[in-house]
């Protein structure tokens, strides 16, 4: 989630860079106590640099290492909308989907832009 962050995703990448204790110990605190019940879960297109240098959306470290595995969670994870401002770091939406796939998101969302969606189903291969 977007937690102590003010920016708009839609609009810029916000960027959190308090230490990775203060993000685990306040903003985290919901996925820990939830993420047993959830069936699904959306990342984030914010980057917490303490911990990785991508947006959460992209980042192993945050999907696969905390989420999947401090957190156990096992249902889907959608990645925000690829054709969000906070996404566009990282290259075309053929990149952006790949690195979202490899970083474990299930659902990739492109919302405003059907030419887009043509050309990841004509070009991705997963």
């Amino acid at each position: 989630g977007h937690g102590s962050v003010r920016g708009d995703s839609h609009l810029e990448l916000p960027c959190d860079a308090r230490p990775l204790e203060a993000i685990v110990a306040h903003d985290l605190q919901p996925f820990v106590a939830l993420a047993p019940d959830l069936a699904a879960v959306m990342t984030a297109h914010v980057v917490y640099p303490e911990a990785c240098t991508l947006p959460a959306s992209f980042s192993i470290y945050w999907i696969e290492t905390v989420l999947r595995r401090q957190l156990g969670f096992d249902g889907a994870v959608v990645s925000d909308d690829l054709e969000m401002a906070g996404a566009l770091v990282m290259g075309d939406v053929l990149a952006r989907a790949e690195q979202a796939l490899a970083a474990g998101c299930d659902l990739l969302p492109v919302c405003n832009d059907p030419a887009a969606v043509v050309r990841l189903l004509d070009q991705l291969r997963w």
